[in-house]
């Protein structure tokens, strides 16, 4: 690989780690948390890893078993590198 392709890709794996500084939401995922306690009811705070299975932040989410336990518009769904719940499965958009 050459030079530049190297450093794209540390920069972008190293850059993912965390949240960016006073973010309290990300994107596709819910605010972010330290305890469930800091969650609303029903949700639960998920840690999310990195490809190298290192915590790189938690977020509150829904979790889900079935499409059942979701609410209307939301799949559960299990995310491999990203948030995991208690029984396995995250209810997130389609």
């Amino acid at each position: 690989m050459t030079k530049r392709i190297m450093a794209a890709l540390v920069l972008l794996c190293f850059g993912l780690r965390q949240a960016p500084a006073g973010a309290a939401r990300l994107t596709h995922y819910g605010p972010l948390c330290k305890a469930t306690a800091d969650c609303s009811a029903g949700l639960e705070c998920m840690p999310h890893r990195d490809f190298a299975h290192r915590e790189v932040r938690r977020t509150c989410e829904r979790p889900c078993r079935t499409e059942a336990d979701c609410t209307k518009g939301l799949a559960c769904k299990i995310v491999d590198h990203g948030p995991r719940s208690t029984v396995g499965g995250v209810c997130m958009k389609p």
